[in-house]
């Protein structure tokens, strides 16, 4: 019959009521590509899928579980997104040992039951993001391994103790834009593999002392667009292989060093965006001499201290970079500052208005001559 290019279903039942029959199509510009369509909970079992990329389209499924894939397959990915799949159950993915990548994004899932991904290997990328997980439930990826979970998007308030325990490996693992108020001491046992982590766009204002302390591995550590406004002395400890520290757009107002002492090899430190009025550079730089990248525009600086915080780390051939800067008021590289005294009362709207009237004023003295 010459090259398969489709796969046709039908299902009695539904078509005696009048539904739409499920049906697989084998892409003809990608053979890799399998679509399926009209799939209401159970996937048609009546056919060989094979090492193929699945994309279900119009699909109706509920709850993905060990029975949505009867039978054993070696689908190379799967894409049930933008449908209407509300829950993942345990040992869902059992049929399904040879995924390397799962797609369950844009969707209505509001539970991952423990040991959703149990017996999963070398998977690539599981993405849930945008969906309305709100809980985590201890375990629900024990027994797993794979490089990039993303969880981004969610309703998630907090990181539970041990929720991760249990993990084989999660080497890059995203927990941006949720609501995350509360980390716990354990929060993070069972990710001694993981190498990145992003927890940015939460609503976090403390991080307790020692949650840090398994995360031996960890190399970026992304903690920005939180409420974040000091840290105690061991916040950071066990960290010793962390890269890139990223604490933009928290409301810290002073920052000496010290919480870097743990780290061994820090090489990039991104404080820009915050409330800081004061920054020692002597103390940052002797506390984490591998740093050779800085950021810290859109703070609160006096000049006075702004030029001898920059002297400093060029000095120490640190190069500070600016993403986006101020440039129309008085600033070293786009970093504003003000000729006048800032402390912890200095709030970002005065200190601007300030920084622009004085920008005036030197506009208007140097106009002539």
């Amino acid at each position: 019959m010459g090259m398969l290019l489709y796969y046709f279903i039908l299902a009695s039942f539904s078509g005696a009521l009048g539904l739409s029959q499920p049906i697989c199509i084998l892409d003809t510009a990608d053979r890799m590509n399998l679509v399926c369509k009209n799939v209401a909970n159970v996937f048609p079992t009546d056919m060989y899928y094979g090492n193929k990329n699945l994309q279900c389209e119009n699909c109706d499924i509920k709850v993905f579980s060990l029975s949505t894939f009867p039978h054993e397959n070696v689908l190379l990915s799967l894409n049930i997104s933008h449908t209407n799949l509300q829950a993942v159950d345990e040992s869902a993915f059992s049929h399904l040992g040879n995924l390397r990548n799962i797609y369950f994004e844009f969707n209505k899932i509001d539970r991952v039951s423990s040991k959703a991904f149990k017996g999963l290997r070398q998977v690539y990328e599981i993405n849930l993001r945008n969906n309305e997980i709100k809980d985590l439930i201890p375990g629900f990826i024990e027994d797993l391994e794979v490089s990039y979970f993303s969880l981004s998007h969610n309703k998630i308030e907090e990181i539970p103790n041990n929720v991760f325990k249990g993990t084989l490996v999660v080497a890059n693992l995203i927990l941006s834009h949720n609501k995350i108020k509360n980390i716990h001491y354990d929060s993070f046992t069972g990710l001694e593999a993981t190498e990145y982590l992003e927890i940015d766009h939460n609503e976090l204002c403390y991080i307790p002392i020692g949650a840090f302390r398994n995360l031996k591995e960890l190399k970026y550590l992304n903690l920005a667009s939180n409420k974040l406004s000091k840290f105690s002395l061991g916040t950071f400890s066990g960290l010793t292989a962390l890269y890139s520290l990223i604490l933009a757009n928290n409301s810290l107002e002073t920052f000496e060093g010290d919480e870097l002492l743990p780290m061994h090899d820090l090489n990039r430190l991104d404080l820009k965006g915050n409330r800081l009025f004061y920054l020692d550079a002597h103390l940052i730089y002797t506390s984490a001499p591998t740093l050779k990248h800085v950021s810290f525009e859109g703070n609160v600086f006096s000049c006075l201290l702004l030029k001898n915080v920059i002297r400093y780390l060029k000095a120490q051939k640190v190069k500070i970079e600016t993403h986006s800067g101020n440039y129309d008021v008085q600033n070293i590289n786009g970093i504003a500052c003000i000729e006048g005294p800032v402390d912890e009362l200095t709030t970002k709207e005065f200190f601007f208005d300030k920084a622009k009237e004085e920008a005036e004023m030197s506009v208007r003295y140097n106009s002539y001559c």
